[in-house]
């Protein structure tokens, strides 16, 4: 996990809501693709991201429920929780996600 400058050409970008403290999410830019994970934050964004390399990265973790899925990204060093603020591109991710990090994504569909 390193934070770099948001510059790299990747192939899908979803909108969540980063959890950042207890009771806090801040809006981020989710990419996916070449074997990476870039969170960007939309708000006191300084032109950096979090990069998230498929070697650092444990498990991935989506959690749909009716109105709202969760998201867990697990590190060797941190966890890292977010909603999707848009339910339909729930399966769109899921198909990236499993195709970029094979193994390492688990769908749990709590309806």
């Amino acid at each position: 996990m390193k934070v770099e400058p948001c510059s790299l050409d990747i192939s899908l970008t979803f909108k969540i809501k980063l959890k950042t403290g207890f009771f806090k999410t801040q809006p981020y830019d989710l990419t996916l693709g070449k074997g990476q994970i870039i969170l960007t934050p939309l708000e006191d964004n300084d032109g950096s991201c979090l990069v998230i390399k498929g070697e650092d990265l444990q498990a991935i973790w989506i959690n749909i429920r009716n109105v709202s899925a969760e998201l867990e990204i697990m590190t060797v060093t941190n966890s890292y929780i977010a909603s999707f603020t848009d339910h339909t591109c729930l399966e769109e991710v899921s198909i990236v996600l499993a195709k970029e990090f094979s193994g390492k994504v688990t769908l749990q569909d709590e309806f």
